[in-house]
């Protein structure tokens, strides 16, 4: 019994959680970035668009956020103020950034568990939309399963300052 003691105390102390997974540190690596833009064909909710690259249909799905569901039974609160924040923003075009954590080919490999791909979007401006969702409090911050990726912690505190400021 004491030894259970002192090993739970260890990790009070140390901060670790038991039942979770260490994440591996992803290799040193730039982002990815794909040289032809996608086209935008629709937008599905806040955090995910029906894209064609390369001639080929396929399904992005905005890395590090999550936005309120529109297709449950009722639509989850600001679920569609999310889609129109991104069907306002998005243009005809995106350029899909990977993270450098993602492994090669990304547009093969780099996918979640519904095969959709998983990027980061960069406007025809320059800009992260996902960021903008977090800055706009219409997103927040999805870390699936602990893991480590390139703007965690960026993306960490725009959802924070959205918090303090009331967004969303």
């Amino acid at each position: 019994m004491p030894l259970l003691i002192l090993g739970l105390a260890a990790c009070v102390v140390t901060g670790e959680v038991l039942d979770t997974p260490a994440t591996p540190i992803p290799e040193e690596r730039e982002p990815v970035v794909l040289e032809d833009p996608a086209l935008v064909l629709r937008v599905r909710d806040g955090d995910t668009l029906d894209i064609r690259i390369n001639e080929r249909a396929d399904v992005v799905r905005f890395k590090g956020i999550n936005t309120p569901e529109v297709s449950t039974e009722p639509p989850e609160p600001l679920a569609f103020d999310a889609r129109d924040y991104v069907l306002t923003h998005v243009g005809a075009q995106i350029e899909l950034v990977f993270d450098s954590g993602c492994p090669e080919p990304p547009l093969e490999s780099c996918r979640d568990m519904y095969h959709r791909l998983l990027a980061y979007i960069r406007l025809a401006d320059g800009s992260d939309l996902g960021r903008a969702l977090l800055e706009q409090g219409l997103a927040r911050v999805y870390i699936y399963h602990g893991e480590a990726f390139d703007r965690k912690i960026e993306y960490l505190a725009y959802e924070q300052r959205a918090k303090t400021e009331h967004l969303g």
